[in-house]
């Protein structure tokens, strides 16, 4: 599965982008400062790097439900037209994120074994279920 992965990557085409903005890309609700209904400030800026704006969408995802994407995504482009080929990167960074973020959680997890860090351990099992489903990456279709 691991070169199956390893092969999304490599020379993608869909990872080659003349779109390069600042991109938080640690974007989750605990670094967003509101007044109740708007966004008023993004706090944790020590992981920006410049990136496709899809990176940031695909960052944020891994934190929550997959199904929790579908209101942002209508509210991102109702300002903004659609990406061409928007689905397939996303998917494509919201697999690298998410395997990213899982071994970090793990190997955070080794010295603090907190209910919050399981809940987000859990929550990218899920994500990488989904994700080995949609690239078809593992044969057998067992569930990690």
């Amino acid at each position: 599965m691991a070169d199956k992965m390893k092969a999304l990557f490599d020379d993608n085409e869909l990872l080659n982008s003349d779109v390069s903005v600042l991109i938080h890309n640690d974007f989750a609700d605990w670094n967003l400062l509101t007044d109740g209904n708007s966004i008023t400030g993004i706090i944790d800026w020590d992981e920006c790097v410049a990136g496709n704006p899809i990176e940031e969408i695909a960052c944020w995802s891994t934190f929550f439900e997959p199904e929790r994407i579908k209101p942002f995504l209508k509210g991102y482009f109702s300002d903004i037209p659609i990406y061409d080929h928007f689905d397939e990167m996303f998917q494509l960074m919201r697999l690298r994120y998410t395997i990213s973020k899982m071994a970090l959680r793990i190997k955070r997890y080794t010295y603090e074994q907190t209910p919050f860090l399981e809940s987000m351990i859990e929550k990218g099992k899920k994500h990488l279920d989904e994700l080995i489903e949609i690239f078809q990456l593992n044969d057998c279709n067992k569930k990690i």
